[in-house]
């Protein structure tokens, strides 16, 4: 979050240059023989003090919309509008002076805090709200005239004013379309992991729900033939009270087991096409993530600390496709990157996964990993488990946690 604060500061730096600028140009012309400007007065301050205060406003917007926090979308373009009077309130009292040859233009402050002010409303606000924005930036500009000797909107005026708004509004609007397409790609890898956890359970509770129907079966095969009276034994002695006394707990176990995997995927869909993935070995898949060093790739260690065979099942895909998707992700993005360390550990009531990579771990407007990390995110979240990513606490690189529950409330 550190980094954020990058572009606040650099603003705050640039308008107080400019107005330092802008105050010294004000001494400066004070100095010109023969002054064919307007006359001097303490009102040739004015542009300078506009440009402190509009820009003031279009940092502290800038800021608000960095943060991403719950302010109120109508913030930023009142905040434009504000920014808006005040360079029109600057160019009424400076309306009634005598002018000169040229009168006083805009500062530049005032220009580039309109154009700011105005880009940030129009990459939050919204369309209503935007036109206000606009409408007001174009009367602040409009204002102009009024600092001038001859104050006559020409239709060449009228042009400039329209690119002028386009120039300030159109940056905005981009990044505001690419941060909505994101938006839509973020909500989309989360459905198409929903819909994989679908995909690796399914089969797993098959297997489960299928021993239940054939115990079932049998049991029924059983009071079938008591009831035609063909005996009162099963053929291996034993009796009917006896075998489904024996039934019951397995089948109760295993639709425990059934429904402890399926809790979090009563609204999910899968895909018929698909092929089955039913149990299978969690050290066995993570050890094949292992790989020796090559002069274009990092070594890849894993280490395994405790029994994986007895994980849910959902939690043993997860483990998977958590070290499987962070070990990708490090292979891409690991910028210099030496060496990956992939650990699983069991604790008491939970399973870890972390891979930690030495590469270049310096910040960047793109999380490492993309879509694949939110995606990790909400399997973890799905299984009521968390999920941290980002620089470690000590040194370069990028470390990836996962702490996922193996117990779990079982429906009885």
């Amino acid at each position: 979050m550190r980094w954020l604060w990058f572009p606040v500061l650099g603003a705050m730096l640039v308008f107080g240059s400019l107005t330092v600028a802008s105050v010294a140009t004000v001494f400066g012309d004070r100095r010109i023989p023969d002054w064919q400007g307007p006359e001097r007065s303490w009102l040739d301050f004015l542009p300078a003090a506009s440009g402190f205060v509009v820009g003031g406003i279009a940092v502290a917007l800038l800021g608000l919309v960095l943060l991403r926090g719950r302010t109120p979308d109508w913030v930023f373009p009142v905040g434009s509008i504000v920014a808006s009077g005040v360079v029109c309130l600057t160019s009424l009292a400076l309306w009634d002076v005598p002018q000169g040859l040229f009168g006083h233009p805009f500062g530049p402050g005032e220009l580039l805090g309109l154009a700011l002010a105005l880009g940030v409303a129009a990459y939050r606000a919204s369309p209503v709200w935007l036109m206000a924005g606009v409408g007001a930036a174009a009367a602040a500009l409009l204002s102009d005239r009024l600092r001038d000797s001859a104050p006559i909107v020409s239709h060449r005026d009228l042009v400039y004013i329209v690119l002028g708004l386009m120039i300030m509004v159109a940056p905005a609007l981009y990044l505001r379309w690419r941060d909505r397409q994101r938006r839509d790609q973020l909500a989309l890898a989360r459905q198409e992991e929903r819909l994989s956890i679908a995909r690796d359970l399914h089969d797993v509770v098959a297997h489960q729900v299928t021993g239940i129907v054939v115990r079932v079966q049998a049991l029924r095969h059983i009071t079938a033939n008591e009831a035609n009276g063909s005996g009162r034994d099963n053929g291996e002695g034993q009796s009917t009270a006896g075998a489904v006394r024996d039934s019951l707990p397995e089948i109760e176990e295993a639709a425990s087991d059934a429904l402890r995997s399926m809790r979090d995927l009563v609204h999910t869909l899968r895909d018929a096409g698909d092929p089955p993935k039913g149990p299978f070995d969690a050290a066995a898949h993570l050890t094949a993530l292992r790989q020796e060093r090559r002069y274009d790739q990092p070594e890849v260690r894993v280490t395994v600390d405790g029994p994986l065979d007895d994980l849910p099942p959902d939690v043993g895909h997860a483990v998977i496709a958590i070290a499987r998707e962070s070990v990708t992700n490090a292979l891409r993005h690991a910028v210099g990157a030496r060496r990956i360390d992939v650990g699983v550990w069991r604790e008491r009531d939970s399973v870890h996964v972390r891979v930690v990579d030495d590469g270049d771990g310096s910040p960047s407007l793109t999380p490492r990993g993309g879509f694949g990390l939110e995606g990790m995110t909400e399997r973890a979240h799905l299984l009521g488990g968390t999920l941290d990513a980002g620089p470690p606490t000590a040194g370069d690189g990028w470390r990836v946690h996962a702490a996922l529950p193996t117990t779990r409330v079982g429906v009885r």
